[in-house]
Parts: structure tokens; sequence; C-alpha cells
């Protein structure tokens, strides 16, 4: 039996050499089988020319039963070579497994087998029944558990191969950066500029958060999560980005300009640009620490209002650390006037210490100019939810630019819109200032007094039955008014015949107050019956009359013979009444 699998063993490889089928050295899955194959062929054919001339008899060739033993499995990931993220030890012993065979090696992920570009495979060679099977874990290997799977193939029969397989696990916990890489060289910026530094991780499996990133002077600049540079200080510094434990690092150096603004003159063209005409007022501007090409803010005010739409501006651009602005006034639109240029950059004041020499005048000149005006009222008065327009004269009348600036100083209380139109919306006092938008210089003040239709602390206001009540004796139609908080300039008394009384006339019991001619009050002097103010011996008689109920008091009348203020005309009236007139 032992001399015949001899012979199919030799006729085996007889065919396969007559086929012209060789065992490559290097192993390749699916060769194992011809490798096993020569080796064992090899044996027999030794043993064979060994029974020959030895002479011993057949016997049984016992049955091998290759066995695959992995170690423990360890792994490094420091000072690794290029393209790799994890080196993987695995020791191996082996049974029944001839020299110089090699071992199949496959890695395993979540169930999936990861692709052969992804890692590559030293050692797996067997020598007197051990192999260390070195893996060399890609860049694109990433944290979590792994399946290596070892196998080896066998004849186990004149037709039958057998697969040996074994299989260990490891994880992979810790990826560290291998290199970081910035693209830029160096970078330039402005103070309070901002840019981004380009940079990318060896292996790109990281995020920012796996990142450090530092300034070495925050004074010059400082850098934040994702590479973030903002100019603070004039300087130059270095900043990195770094792993978390430091162990890899770039860097760059990075250089802040702090750009000086200062306007040098402002001419114009012609000598005096005359509203509505031609012209042009050219500003030349010092721009250091600028980068070429960089545009300069450039805004345009008039009485503190933005009215750079009133001109076109061109040459805003910094060339050679000088920038030369032209700026036009558009015809029918920019008026008469002082007007303050202020350049900025990018929104913000260079420094706000030299705001001045960043903002300069010029002035467009009226052909006729304003030399004054006045108001017609210097203190209007009004209610809530009124509507008055304030009157003005403007000196001379065809002054070219009559246009004029309204300012409430509690637009709360007061507003007023462009034309004079002023609107009152809450109790209490504004001053609206007005001046004239050709010369600032010109300038009036009205006083706005918003108040309750009527008031007084003197005397008693019935809204109610529109009865002011309590007024004494010989009171002028001046004091009155002295003590009477109206809120209107719209306001008149008349007697009971309808006349309008003047100043120095006496307010007598059925004396009217108009206001805004709608709110009419009826006055009522204590003690004074008949309308003409006093409290004389006829009043007397009225009231006797009265109580003995020959002759009736009627209305005010009667309100005016309650001398005590009880709301009942009785003696007790009279008696105070009698007392009055003789002094007591």
């Amino acid at each position: 039996m032992r001399r015949k699998l001899k012979f199919i063993l030799c006729m085996i490889v007889a065919i396969m050499l007559i086929l012209g089928i060789t065992v490559n050295a290097n192993f390749k899955p699916g060769q194992a089988l011809f490798s096993s194959l020569k080796t064992a062929l090899n044996i027999q054919q030794k043993e064979l020319k060994e029974n020959e001339t030895t002479g011993e008899d057949d016997e049984e060739v016992p049955i091998l039963v290759p066995e695959i033993t992995i170690g423990e499995i360890t792994l490094k990931n420091d000072n690794l070579p290029e393209g790799t993220n994890q080196i993987v030890t695995i020791p191996v012993t082996t049974k029944d497994i001839p020299n110089d065979s090699k071992l199949g090696v496959k890695l395993i992920k979540d169930g999936i087998d990861v692709i052969s570009e992804d890692y590559t495979v030293e050692g797996n060679t067997v020598t007197d029944n051990l192999s260390t099977i070195i893996l060399n874990l890609g860049t694109n290997t990433t944290k979590g558990d792994y399946i290596v799977e070892l196998s080896y193939e066998y004849l186990v029969g004149p037709d039958a191969i057998e697969v040996l397989k074994k299989q260990a696990q490891f994880t992979v916990d810790e990826i560290k950066i291998q290199e970081i890489i910035i693209e830029q060289k160096a970078i330039s910026l402005e103070k309070y500029e901002t840019t981004i530094i380009t940079y990318r991780m060896v292996p790109d499996l990281f995020t920012d958060a796996d990142l450090k990133f530092i300034s070495d002077n925050e004074e010059v600049a400082i850098i934040s999560e994702g590479g973030l540079i903002t100019g603070v200080g004039k300087g130059e510094t270095t900043v990195r980005i770094s792993s978390l434990d430091g162990s890899v690092e770039a860097s760059i150096p990075v250089t802040v300009l702090e750009p000086s603004i200062e306007i040098i003159e402002v001419t114009s063209e012609p000598e005096q640009v005359m509203q509505d005409e031609e012209g042009s007022f050219n500003v030349n501007i010092q721009a250091l620490d600028f980068q070429n090409e960089k545009q300069l803010d450039v805004t345009i005010y008039k009485h503190q209002e933005d009215v750079t739409g009133l001109f076109n501006i061109e040459g805003n651009v910094v060339q050679g650390n000088e920038v030369n602005l032209v700026i036009k006034p558009n015809i029918g639109m920019a008026t008469s006037g002082e007007y303050t240029i202020s350049v900025t950059y990018d929104g913000n004041p260079i420094d706000s210490e030299d705001m001045e020499k960043q903002s300069a005048t010029f002035k467009i000149y009226g052909k006729v100019p304003i030399t004054g005006f006045d108001v017609e009222q210097e203190i209007i008065r009004m209610t809530v939810d009124e509507e008055r327009q304030i009157i003005t004269n403007i000196t001379p009348e065809d002054a070219q630019n009559k246009k004029l600036i309204y300012r409430s100083d509690s637009p709360e209380i007061v507003g007023v819109d462009e034309n004079g139109l002023v609107e009152s919306l809450a109790l209490g006092t504004a001053k609206i200032t007005i001046t004239s938008d050709e010369d600032a210089t010109l300038e009036k003040v009205v006083e706005v007094r918003v108040m309750e239709l009527i008031g007084t602390e003197e005397y008693n206001i019935d809204l109610e039955n529109r009865v002011i009540k309590n007024i004494p004796e010989n009171t002028t139609v001046e004091f009155l008014l002295q003590n009477l908080q109206i809120g209107s300039d719209n306001y008149r008394i008349e007697n009971n015949s309808g006349e309008t009384l003047t100043e120095a006339a006496l307010v007598g019991t059925g004396s009217l107050l108009k206001i805004n001619e709608s709110e009419i009050f009826n006055i009522v002097v204590t003690g004074d019956t008949n309308g003409d103010g006093k409290i004389s011996i006829t009043d007397l008689s009225k009231l006797k009359l009265h109580l003995v109920k020959l002759e009736l008091l009627e209305n005010l009348s009667l309100i005016g013979a309650d001398i005590n203020q009880d709301g009942e005309t009785t003696l007790t009236d009279l008696s105070r009444m009698k007392e009055y007139l003789v002094g007591m």
C-alpha cells in the first residue's frame, strides 16, 4: 500500500512537470496545495530511495493533522512609516505544517473583508513551526474591532484538499495623527482682518477637536478652532497647529500690518462748486500699511445724516500707500451747504484716536445764499395725538436753498418730519431745533408743550359739564389765563354777548373760554350772579329773591351763588355774602 501511494505521488509530480506546472516561490492564496504537494513528494521520493537501499518492508505512513495557534496580538501606533496607521504583530505557532509554507492572511471588520490595498502582510512564512506575521494597516484604518483570519491548505487524500482556518480578534482603539500639513507658506493680514489657514491631517480621520491651535503672541494675532486667524496688533508671530499630545505640529509665520489713514488735502474744481452746476472735490489720502487694491469705505454726512447717495465717488482703492478720491455732486440732488467726508476701512475707523485725520469737510455754494429765518411761534401748546405745522419765514425770499432741518430732542413725546409737521405723542415738553440746510449756524428752537386740554391748580374744573368754578371776583382775563394750562395756542375768552375780552377786562359768571373753536368752557365767578365779575349788593339781592322763591337763579348764576361750594344754595351762602360785603 505504501509503495502504491509513493507511486501515485510520483506520477502526479511527473504529470505536473510534463504540463509545465511549477510552484512559484511567492505564495498566493490557492497555491498552498502545490507547495505542500511538492514538499510531500520530495519527502516521499527520498524515502523511496532509502527504502530501496535498505530493503525495508512497506510500512503505513502516519496521517498529519496541521494546527495553527495564534498568540497574543500586539499593536503599535508610534513612529510609524509613512502611509501606516497601525502595526499589528501576530505571533503564530504551527504543527505539522512544513517549512517555507505560507499562511493565508485575511482581515475582516464588521463582517466585511478589508480590501487588500488597505494593509500589507509580512512574515507569514512558517519556519520550524513558527511565524510572526506583521500587518501594516494603511491610512484608511479606523477605530474598532478587527478579526484576522489565518488559513492553510493541505492534502488529505489522492483527490481531497482540506483548508485549515484560525481566527483571532484585536481592537484598534487609538489612532494617532502622523502629520499636519499647512498649505500656505506664510500669512500676511491687516489689523482686525481675518483669514483661515488651509491645512490637512494625515491620516484624514480627525477633526478640529483633535487639534490645538496656538499663537506665540496673541497681542499680534490670535487663532481659533478651525484655523481662523485674526490680526490684533502690528508685528510678527508664529501660529501653530498640533495634536492634543503635542507629538505632531505644523507652524506658519504671520505678519500683521496696522494700516493708517490720513486725509492730506481736499481741493475742488472749480474753486467754488455751485449747487446744480458741474464740479468735483479731490481728496488726497495717505494710506500706510495697506495692501494694494484694498478698498476704503467713504461716507458723506450732512447735519449728521448719511447723504452719500447724493454723490458719485471714484478712486477709493489703495495704490502705493495713496488714495485719490474724486467726489462729484449729483446735480439736482446735492444742495448747498457744508458736508463731512469720513474714510474708514471695513466699516470701522482705523484708530478711534485718529478720527479727525480720517475726516474732512467740503462745501457746495448757493447762488443766492440764505441769510436767516424766523418762526411764527416759539412756544406751541398741543394735546396728545394732534398735528401742528411750524411756520417759518426765510430771508431772502429768493434764497436758492430754503431747506430747513428739524430735530426733536424728545421724539417719544413730539415727532417732527422733514417739513416741520409736528405730531404730539405723549404728555410732556420737547424742544425742536431748526437749522438751515445751507448754513448750520442759522438756528431756532421751538418749545412744544403737550398737555391735557385744560388744567389748573387754582380753580375747579368740571370737565363733564365744561364749567370752570371757584374763580374769585375781580379776576382779569390775563390773570385767569396765567392760572390755566391750556393744551392749545388757539383760544380766547368771550363775554355772554359773544365779544372777545381784552387781557385787562374782568371775567364774570357766564363768560366763555373757547379752545380751538370747538371746545367751550363756561366761567363761574364765586358770588357773581349778574355776570359783571364782582360781588355787589345786586348779587346779594338776587340771592335773597332766590331763597324766598320770588326770582329763581338758574344754571351758572345758581352755581355762582354757592359761596361755600357745598353744591347747594342756602341761607348759609346768603350770610357768607353779607359778611364778605361788610368786610368781615
